[in-house]
């Protein structure tokens, strides 16, 4: 009897546990459903009350800011309200879009058999960078921001303007519209971009978990960019190259 009463209080236990397991899964899923719920509105919102000529002002000074304070200036975005830069984060990305856009247009083969082949490379090019910065940011909140009560909303912010050399690189790219000279030039500014991104995305994550061991988030930084580049790997079977950050 004494062991019939043990295995029962046993079964018991284990019960209470998983229905505990299931209800933290449950909470986070619905804590990230209901954060892509926001960002969804929240750019929505963005884009259809955008600025330009305002947006426009106000981004080229806070450019200038990152470029001539980085560290300070990432740390501002990473710690500050999240609303207040998510505006020219917006801008931002508007800008990215139009210029890669308007590249693969350039190079386009404009003849009426490739019409639809372009639409659909157009359509690639516009979902690469909105891809991107979507996984990175999904990638950084399931790995700590959600414990640090880091909304969406603020890891894209930061994500995107840590993004800010590759969207000044793809810009410059305009030029190879008018002559494929600049290559030379160009290409290895392309791969500074590159460069430059990832150590913004380092020191910009960084201080949006909290981190302060460098050894420490290094680690956690390795993970987040695999995660991001095994994402990158399945996504270039479709044709959509994300950019790298």
């Amino acid at each position: 009897m004494a062991e019939k009463k043990t295995s029962k209080k046993s079964t018991t236990k284990k019960k209470t546990t998983t229905s505990k397991i299931r209800g933290t899964v449950d909470v986070n899923t619905d804590d990230i459903k209901s954060e892509a719920r926001k960002t969804v509105n929240s750019v929505r919102e963005s884009v259809m009350n955008v600025d330009f000529k305002e947006e426009a002002k106000t981004t080229r000074g806070f450019i200038s800011s990152l470029f001539n304070d980085p560290l300070a200036t990432l740390k501002t975005v990473a710690t500050e309200n999240r609303s207040s830069r998510f505006k020219n984060a917006v801008f931002i990305v508007i800008i990215w879009l139009i210029a890669s856009l308007l590249v693969c247009m350039g190079s386009a083969n404009w003849s009426w058999q490739a019409f639809f082949p372009n639409i659909l490379l157009f359509i690639k090019t516009i979902l690469a960078p909105v891809c991107g910065l979507i996984a990175m940011s999904a990638i950084v909140y399931m790995m700590g921001a959600q414990q640090k009560n880091k909304s969406m909303i603020s890891i894209l912010t930061l994500v995107t303007i840590a993004s800010l050399p590759l969207v000044c690189a793809d810009v410059l790219d305009l030029v190879r519209l008018f002559s494929t000279e600049v290559n030379k030039i160009l290409n290895p500014v392309n791969y500074f971009a590159q460069v430059l991104t990832i150590v913004f995305m380092y020191f910009g994550l960084k201080d949006l978990l909290g981190i302060e061991d460098h050894s420490k988030f290094l680690k956690k930084f390795m993970i987040i960019e695999s995660l991001y580049f095994l994402v990158y790997f399945v996504l270039s079977f479709l044709g959509i190259y994300m950019p790298i950050i």
